[in-house]
């Protein structure tokens, strides 16, 4: 489940940012969107019971 949001979640941020090129996102720089999606990501990807979703 975890793997499938982190996907999910790269491919709207890829979609919106280069075919839809929605305005704040897509001329936002990329490391600003890494910096906020990091945290997120990192949840995601941790080992259950240390901070990542059971």
């Amino acid at each position: 489940m975890r793997a499938a949001i982190i996907s999910a979640i790269t491919i709207g941020i890829s979609v919106s940012r280069h075919l839809i090129k929605a305005d704040e996102l897509a001329t936002a720089d990329p490391a600003q969107v890494i910096s906020l999606l990091r945290p997120c990501m990192l949840s995601l990807a941790a080992s259950p019971g240390h901070g990542g979703l059971s």
